[in-house]
């Protein structure tokens, strides 16, 4: 959830430019994709955990957090006080503060847009020009599943596949998930879920983040 909704945190981009359209660049993301590590790795160790205090969200991080290499590392990147252990989280515009965590999440026409990144793109269609080419700094293509892993892989096939959890096909392509790709799978499930919530009647829903926050 954290690393499919949220497009920036206390300014620190996850991969904004994948919120429309393929872009024609590499995108911002690394900061990002190690601060949902750093989380993760924090939370495994019972040293940040999530509540509601006085109706506002917030994180607590254990006082021995204040010795990790971890901690230090997550504050410096999110630009955050290392000396305090409670930070509210906001939900509003870009940017953020050293005494608080901000987000900016993604629509959910930006979601979906964010994990067509993850499709696999046959390469005669890539030869055709049918579909926009990420290229890095170097001019070279650039892989989306940095961006994507752990989240949603979507193969391609000529055949239609036999190992399948979902398949479609489009364009004389077999496009699927793999049967035995669990986080593709689950991510898959949570769009149905998430889409689900938009269409009803529930207006101006903002996702509830809880930990873990690695995936």
């Amino acid at each position: 959830m954290f690393r499919l909704m949220v497009d920036e945190m206390n300014g620190v981009e996850n991969a904004n430019g994948a919120n429309g359209p393929t872009p024609e660049r590499e995108p911002v993301y690394q900061d990002f994709k190690r601060v949902a590590l750093l989380f993760r790795q924090l939370e495994l160790e019972n040293l940040v955990s999530d509540a509601n205090y006085q109706n506002q969200p917030v994180l607590f991080f254990e006082p021995e957090a204040r010795d990790r290499a971890e901690y230090l590392e997550l504050t410096g990147i999110l630009g955050l006080n290392p000396n305090k252990l409670i930070f509210p989280v906001t939900v509003a515009a870009r940017g953020g503060s050293e005494d608080s965590i901000n987000l900016s999440l993604r629509s959910f026409a930006g979601v979906m847009y964010f994990l067509s990144q993850s499709v696999q793109v046959p390469e005669e269609d890539v030869a055709a020009g049918r579909v926009t080419v990420t290229r890095d700094a170097a001019g070279r293509p650039f892989d989306w599943q940095l961006v994507t892993e752990g989240l949603l892989a979507i193969m391609s096939s000529p055949e239609r596949p036999k190992n399948a959890s979902v398949a479609v096909n489009y364009r004389n392509s077999w496009f699927y998930i793999d049967d035995s790709d669990l986080n593709s799978k689950s991510t898959f499930s949570l769009l149905g879920q998430v889409y689900q919530l938009q269409a009803g009647n529930t207006k101006g829903l903002v996702p509830v983040l809880t930990i873990p926050v690695g995936k």
